[in-house]
Protein backbone atom coordinates (compact mmCIF):
# COMPACT_ATOMS: atom_id res chain seq x y z
CA UNK A 1 0.00 0.00 0.00
CA UNK A 2 2.94 2.35 0.52
CA UNK A 3 3.49 2.33 -3.24
CA UNK A 4 0.25 4.18 -4.01
CA UNK A 5 -0.01 7.93 -4.56
CA UNK A 6 -2.04 8.61 -1.43
CA UNK A 7 -0.48 6.90 1.54
CA UNK A 8 -0.04 7.76 5.21
CA UNK A 9 3.19 8.92 6.80
CA UNK A 10 4.84 6.97 9.59
CA UNK A 11 4.70 10.04 11.83
CA UNK A 12 1.76 12.37 12.32
CA UNK A 13 1.09 15.43 14.46
CA UNK A 14 -1.97 15.36 16.72
CA UNK A 15 -3.54 18.26 18.65
CA UNK A 16 -3.91 16.30 21.89
CA UNK A 17 -3.75 12.77 23.32
CA UNK A 18 -7.38 12.02 22.45
CA UNK A 19 -6.42 11.99 18.76
CA UNK A 20 -3.53 9.54 19.07
CA UNK A 21 -5.47 6.41 18.18
CA UNK A 22 -7.15 8.17 15.27
CA UNK A 23 -3.70 8.81 13.79
CA UNK A 24 -2.74 5.13 13.96
CA UNK A 25 -2.23 3.36 10.63
CA UNK A 26 -1.04 -0.14 9.77
CA UNK A 27 1.37 1.03 7.08
CA UNK A 28 3.16 3.25 9.58
CA UNK A 29 3.46 0.44 12.10
CA UNK A 30 4.98 -2.00 9.63
CA UNK A 31 7.23 0.56 7.99
CA UNK A 32 8.55 1.77 11.36
CA UNK A 33 9.58 -1.79 12.23
CA UNK A 34 11.45 -2.11 8.92
CA UNK A 35 13.21 1.22 9.48
CA UNK A 36 14.31 0.18 12.96
CA UNK A 37 15.80 -2.96 11.44
CA UNK A 38 17.60 -0.76 8.88
CA UNK A 39 19.17 1.25 11.70
CA UNK A 40 20.09 -1.97 13.48
CA UNK A 41 21.95 -3.24 10.41
CA UNK A 42 23.79 -0.05 9.53
CA UNK A 43 24.83 0.65 13.14
CA UNK A 44 25.84 -2.93 13.92
CA UNK A 45 24.59 -5.23 16.67
CA UNK A 46 26.77 -3.95 19.51
CA UNK A 47 26.22 -0.23 18.85
CA UNK A 48 22.47 -0.70 18.38
CA UNK A 49 21.97 -2.62 21.62
CA UNK A 50 24.22 -0.26 23.56
CA UNK A 51 22.17 2.72 22.37
CA UNK A 52 18.88 1.03 23.27
CA UNK A 53 20.08 0.15 26.76
CA UNK A 54 21.34 3.69 27.27
CA UNK A 55 18.00 5.11 26.15
CA UNK A 56 16.08 2.94 28.63
CA UNK A 57 18.38 4.01 31.47
CA UNK A 58 18.41 7.73 30.68
CA UNK A 59 14.67 8.05 30.10
CA UNK A 60 13.34 5.60 32.67
CA UNK A 61 10.19 7.12 34.22
CA UNK A 62 10.57 10.21 32.02
CA UNK A 63 9.02 11.47 28.83
CA UNK A 64 11.12 11.53 25.68
CA UNK A 65 10.79 12.66 22.09
CA UNK A 66 11.96 11.03 18.90
CA UNK A 67 14.78 13.59 18.81
CA UNK A 68 16.02 12.30 22.17
CA UNK A 69 16.17 8.79 20.72
CA UNK A 70 17.97 9.86 17.54
CA UNK A 71 20.50 11.85 19.58
CA UNK A 72 21.43 8.79 21.64
CA UNK A 73 21.80 6.71 18.49
CA UNK A 74 23.98 9.44 16.98
CA UNK A 75 26.20 9.47 20.05
CA UNK A 76 26.84 5.75 19.65
CA UNK A 77 27.40 6.07 15.90
CA UNK A 78 29.97 8.81 16.47
CA UNK A 79 31.83 6.53 18.84
CA UNK A 80 32.11 3.52 16.56
CA UNK A 81 32.51 5.47 13.30
CA UNK A 82 30.56 2.91 11.30
CA UNK A 83 28.46 5.36 9.29
CA UNK A 84 31.29 7.66 8.24
CA UNK A 85 31.58 11.43 8.44
CA UNK A 86 28.68 13.71 7.64
CA UNK A 87 25.96 11.14 8.23
CA UNK A 88 23.32 12.19 10.71
CA UNK A 89 20.72 9.83 12.20
CA UNK A 90 18.13 12.61 12.54
CA UNK A 91 18.50 13.60 8.89
CA UNK A 92 18.38 9.99 7.72
CA UNK A 93 15.22 9.20 9.66
CA UNK A 94 13.47 12.48 8.87
CA UNK A 95 13.23 11.65 5.18
CA UNK A 96 11.97 8.11 5.82
CA UNK A 97 9.42 9.07 8.48
CA UNK A 98 8.28 12.44 7.16
CA UNK A 99 7.30 11.64 3.59
CA UNK A 100 5.17 8.93 1.98
CA UNK A 101 6.34 6.06 -0.17
CA UNK A 102 9.74 4.48 -0.66
CA UNK A 103 12.46 4.65 -3.32
CA UNK A 104 13.10 2.75 -6.51
CA UNK A 105 16.88 2.52 -6.91
CA UNK A 106 18.28 2.05 -10.42
CA UNK A 107 21.75 0.57 -10.92
CA UNK A 108 23.44 1.07 -14.30
CA UNK A 109 26.85 -0.58 -14.57
CA UNK A 110 29.85 0.35 -16.70
CA UNK A 111 31.41 -3.04 -17.33
CA UNK A 112 34.67 -1.70 -18.74
CA UNK A 113 35.78 0.43 -15.79
CA UNK A 114 33.84 -1.45 -13.08
CA UNK A 115 31.73 1.46 -11.94
CA UNK A 116 28.00 1.92 -11.50
CA UNK A 117 25.64 4.87 -11.56
CA UNK A 118 23.06 4.49 -8.80
CA UNK A 119 20.00 6.74 -8.79
CA UNK A 120 16.69 6.94 -6.95
CA UNK A 121 13.12 8.09 -7.43
CA UNK A 122 9.87 7.36 -5.68
CA UNK A 123 8.32 4.01 -6.58
CA UNK A 124 4.68 3.94 -7.67
CA UNK A 125 2.66 0.80 -8.26
CA UNK A 126 1.01 2.91 -10.98
CA UNK A 127 3.96 4.42 -12.93
CA UNK A 128 1.86 7.04 -14.73
CA UNK A 129 1.84 9.12 -11.53
CA UNK A 130 5.63 9.38 -11.44
CA UNK A 131 5.89 12.41 -13.71
CA UNK A 132 3.19 14.38 -11.90
CA UNK A 133 5.49 15.30 -9.02
CA UNK A 134 7.19 18.69 -9.34
CA UNK A 135 10.16 17.38 -7.41
CA UNK A 136 10.89 13.74 -6.86
CA UNK A 137 11.31 13.02 -3.15
CA UNK A 138 14.58 11.52 -1.99
CA UNK A 139 15.81 9.30 0.81
CA UNK A 140 19.07 8.52 2.55
CA UNK A 141 19.64 5.02 1.16
CA UNK A 142 22.43 2.73 2.49
CA UNK A 143 24.18 0.94 -0.36
CA UNK A 144 25.41 -2.63 -0.11
CA UNK A 145 25.98 -5.27 -2.78
CA UNK A 146 27.08 -8.83 -3.41
CA UNK A 147 28.47 -10.66 -6.44
CA UNK A 148 30.06 -14.04 -7.29
CA UNK A 149 33.59 -12.56 -7.18
CA UNK A 150 33.13 -10.63 -3.94
CA UNK A 151 35.78 -11.82 -1.47
CA UNK A 152 33.48 -12.04 1.53
CA UNK A 153 30.39 -13.16 -0.43
CA UNK A 154 28.80 -9.81 0.35
CA UNK A 155 30.06 -6.24 0.55
CA UNK A 156 28.26 -4.28 3.23
CA UNK A 157 29.80 -0.83 3.26
CA UNK A 158 27.55 1.88 4.56
CA UNK A 159 30.14 4.59 3.89
CA UNK A 160 28.35 5.13 0.55
CA UNK A 161 24.78 6.33 0.58
CA UNK A 162 22.34 7.87 -1.80
CA UNK A 163 21.91 11.22 -0.10
CA UNK A 164 18.96 13.48 0.58
CA UNK A 165 19.83 16.91 2.00
CA UNK A 166 16.50 18.17 3.34
CA UNK A 167 17.43 21.84 3.13
CA UNK A 168 18.59 21.84 -0.51
CA UNK A 169 17.27 18.80 -2.38
CA UNK A 170 18.43 18.52 -5.97
CA UNK A 171 18.80 16.01 -8.77
CA UNK A 172 22.43 15.51 -7.72
CA UNK A 173 21.28 14.14 -4.37
CA UNK A 174 19.44 11.40 -6.24
CA UNK A 175 22.54 9.97 -7.96
CA UNK A 176 25.89 8.57 -6.89
CA UNK A 177 28.72 6.93 -8.86
CA UNK A 178 30.26 3.85 -7.28
CA UNK A 179 33.82 3.05 -8.34
CA UNK A 180 36.12 0.04 -8.02
CA UNK A 181 33.36 -2.55 -7.81
CA UNK A 182 34.63 -6.03 -7.02
CA UNK A 183 32.33 -7.55 -9.63
CA UNK A 184 33.98 -8.97 -12.75
CA UNK A 185 32.43 -7.92 -16.10
CA UNK A 186 30.80 -11.35 -16.45
CA UNK A 187 29.40 -11.26 -12.90
CA UNK A 188 25.91 -10.33 -11.86
CA UNK A 189 25.64 -7.89 -8.97
CA UNK A 190 22.88 -7.68 -6.37
CA UNK A 191 22.19 -4.58 -4.27
CA UNK A 192 20.40 -4.18 -0.94
CA UNK A 193 21.98 -7.26 0.61
CA UNK A 194 19.66 -9.01 3.07
CA UNK A 195 17.05 -6.30 2.42
CA UNK A 196 18.87 -3.79 4.60
CA UNK A 197 16.49 -0.96 3.71
CA UNK A 198 12.96 -0.74 2.25
CA UNK A 199 13.59 -0.02 -1.43
CA UNK A 200 13.29 -1.79 -4.77
CA UNK A 201 16.15 -2.16 -7.24
CA UNK A 202 16.19 -2.07 -11.04
CA UNK A 203 19.29 -3.05 -13.05
CA UNK A 204 20.57 -2.59 -16.57
CA UNK A 205 19.58 -5.43 -18.89
CA UNK A 206 23.04 -7.03 -19.06
CA UNK A 207 23.19 -7.39 -15.28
Amino acid sequence: YDAHVNTDLVTASVPDESHIWAAYNEIGERKAAVLFEMLHRVMGEEAWLTALRRYLVVYANRTATSSDFWDLLQLQVDRNGRLGKGLNITGIMKCWLGQPGYPLVTVTRNYENRTAIVSQQRFFITPQFRNRWARSPCWWVPLSYTCPSCQHSEIISFSRWLTCPISKPSSKSNTVILGKLEAEPEDWILFNVQHTAPFRVNYDLRN
